[in-house]
């Protein structure tokens, strides 16, 4: 009964919307806030209608989030104005399956883990490494192994470097730079190539042609590619004695318009354990019993908790610990 009688004040807070808010006042303080500028009416219209149907999709999740029923938060964000089909293409990479992941799995290093009890809750200490932005190009392989590279240089040399995630995109041809790559692959490539300084080969968020140079490369060295085990009890453990891991997940509508909070859906353990997404795992704990993941986006600053999120952790969510995680040695 009590079930029905939320769904039935679910459905009129959805209806009820542009009665409970100004759309026209929300939609002005949402151009104004992501710099959106539409030069054509008719594309204006189309994309107000959509920010409408997502705005009323956060104000139903949100009223359940607010009867205990979910544990994260969504709201209003750069990406309100599209549909998760038109997001995808923008911003993820293309749907990689299980086996097609595995056959980059191979010639990594495995490192012992110390007979050491990692604790409750960990986090990595990044303050001086910024989040970072992709923009609309599935460059997320790339920018989550620079983070990785770039978070560890400074806790070990106490030096902070931005170094190019478009040297990786244009240069790094096993991978499909806008359309997605794999994270090993571009840790392989500082390994072998060491990578370049962000203003000496700055980020476009579009393919271009490779012109890297060995005289802008920076003294940051990759000197091994490390790999964990496929599972989150390894991935915990390896965090904790070895630092920030690069990894894979799947990103479905509802983490679209993500806000805070202990992120979990229902539809994001899509079929062959597929992921279209890469980031940095960096820090682990509970908040009033649920367990989380804290990790690292690309999406800027504006997004979730300061261009970050938690996640349900132990529970494979969104096909997080069904692939090998990787980081890097670095010197």
């Amino acid at each position: 009964m009590k079930l029905l009688i939320f769904s039935l004040f679910s459905i009129f807070c959805v209806i009820s919307i542009t009665n409970a808010l100004n759309l026209d006042e929300e939609w002005k303080k949402f151009k104004l806030e992501y710099n959106k500028v539409y030069p054509l009416s008719t594309e204006e219209n189309l994309r107000k209608g959509i920010f409408e149907r997502n705005l009323a999709d956060v104000m139903e999740h949100n009223a359940r989030y607010l009867s205990g029923m979910e544990t994260y938060e969504k709201g209003v964000n750069q990406f309100s104005d599209l549909t998760y089909e038109e997001f995808a293409k923008l911003y993820l990479g293309e749907k990689i399956s299980f086996n097609e992941l595995m056959t980059n799995a191979d010639g990594w290093i495995e490192k012992p883990l110390r007979r050491q009890l990692a604790p409750e809750s960990y986090a990595w200490d990044t303050k001086d490494v910024p989040v970072k932005n992709q923009a609309q190009c599935g460059s997320c392989w790339a920018f989550a192994s620079v983070a990785s590279v770039e978070m560890r240089y400074k806790r070990f040399h106490n030096k902070s470097y931005t170094l190019a995630e478009q040297e990786l995109v244009d240069c790094e041809t096993t991978s499909h730079g806008c359309s997605g790559g794999w994270s090993d692959l571009a840790l392989q490539y500082m390994r072998d190539n060491g990578l370049s300084f962000e203003k000496d080969y700055p980020y476009k968020g579009k393919d271009e042609k490779c012109h890297a140079s060995n005289e802008n490369k920076s003294p940051v060295k990759v000197v091994n590619v490390c790999s964990t085990p496929k599972d989150e009890v390894s991935y915990k453990d390896h965090f904790y004695q070895y630092g920030p891991l690069v990894v894979y997940y799947f990103v479905d509508n509802n983490f679209k318009q993500y806000k805070g909070g202990i992120f979990s859906s229902k539809t994001c353990n899509v079929e062959n354990a597929g992921i279209n997404h890469a980031v940095v795992l960096m820090g682990y704990g509970s908040e009033k019993d649920v367990k989380y993941w804290l990790v690292r986006n690309s999406w800027g600053k504006s997004f979730g908790e300061s261009g970050h999120f938690r996640i349900l952790r132990d529970a494979h969510m969104c096909n997080l610990g069904y692939h090998n995680a990787y980081y890097p040695e670095v010197a």
